[in-house]
């Protein structure tokens, strides 16, 4: 049987990716690499993280239907 990834999933990648994505522009800004703003570090990586927020939040909020109608 195939598995298929789902928006959890994709979301928690999404995270994971801008964690290591702000981790590691920050220290090549520490060691003088790279000449960035950590606010432009930031935003990319909430950015990152931005893209996925809509798709989570529609599964936070049918999960909160289901409770209301008490399907769960």
């Amino acid at each position: 049987m195939e598995n298929k990834k789902g928006a959890k999933d994709y979301s928690l990648l999404a995270m994971v990716v801008s964690a290591v994505w702000i981790l590691t522009m920050t220290v090549l800004k520490g060691l003088n690499i790279m000449n960035l703003e950590m606010s432009d570090i930031l935003a990319s990586g909430f950015s990152i993280v931005g893209m996925f927020v809509p798709v989570f939040t529609s599964i936070i909020i049918d999960k909160i239907k289901e409770i209301k109608i008490g399907k769960v």
